[in-house]
């Protein structure tokens, strides 16, 4: 028997039945929509809002943006010693919910810069990603992904323990097809985009699908005023 087995697989975040229980409907892929995600606003009480809502939409980017909520707090500061209603509150109760700080948008600054550089093919970026930084401060964040593996009846299912672990990897799958790709357009307010095709230039955004065509027919009538006046040049040659 040869030393390796050939798998099919699939990568995922949520089970099937956690993800119909949520009512989970990613309309975007994670990797393209935190790529192009901005985390840039200098007003200080708007820093936090697009984290959290991207956190919202798609699950925490790291498990350190749970946490724990007051109400639950309180009953555990009072631990061991609950009551019986204390207790009855406690399983009932949300337990944690999505709280981020300044300091968890820089790191994710961080990591979204991190996974731009190897959008655009720098290979150390690519090679970070791949297999995480040594000895790096913020194991969570820039360490290798995190998957456990989990065998099905159509192959493995690779779980994401967080979600910038599915984004690492899902970004991986689309970057070694060649179908991570930087708009073309220079006024493209969104540029990080999945391709369709390898050769594709521009995202599918209205604006940009406009202006690849103005390019195009600019290009077009580039081209055919070349042969054009190649042609006349020829004519006048042989007048002459």
């Amino acid at each position: 028997m040869k030393p390796f087995y050939p798998i099919h697989g699939v990568l995922a975040y949520y089970s099937p039945q956690k993800a119909e229980e949520m009512a989970i409907n990613w309309t975007l892929q994670p990797h393209e929509d935190f790529a192009n995600l901005n985390l840039n606003w200098e007003e200080s009480w708007l820093v936090l809002e697009p984290l959290v809502g991207f956190d919202r939409k798609y699950g925490v980017l790291l498990a350190e943006h749970w946490q724990m909520t007051p109400e639950i707090r309180d009953i555990f500061l009072k631990a061991p010693n609950l009551t019986e209603q204390e207790r009855e509150k406690l399983a009932s109760q949300q337990k944690w919910e999505i709280a981020v700080t300044e300091t968890d948008v820089e790191t994710a600054r961080s990591m979204q810069t991190l996974l731009r550089e190897a959008w655009k093919g720098d290979a150390l970026a690519v090679e970070e990603i791949q297999f995480g930084i040594s000895h790096h401060p913020s194991q969570e964040a820039f360490g290798p992904p995190r998957l456990t593996v989990a065998p099905s009846a159509k192959g493995l299912v690779l779980y994401a323990k967080d979600l910038w672990s599915f984004i690492r990897v899902a970004f991986l799958l689309h970057f070694e097809r060649g179908l991570t790709k930087f708009c073309g357009n220079p006024e493209c307010r969104t540029p990080y985009f999945i391709a369709t095709r390898k050769d594709q230039k521009y995202c599918e955004h209205g604006a940009c699908t406009t202006y690849a065509q103005r390019k195009y027919a600019l290009g077009w009538w580039e081209r055919k005023g070349y042969e054009l006046r190649a042609k006349k040049s020829k004519r006048n040659k042989r007048r002459k």
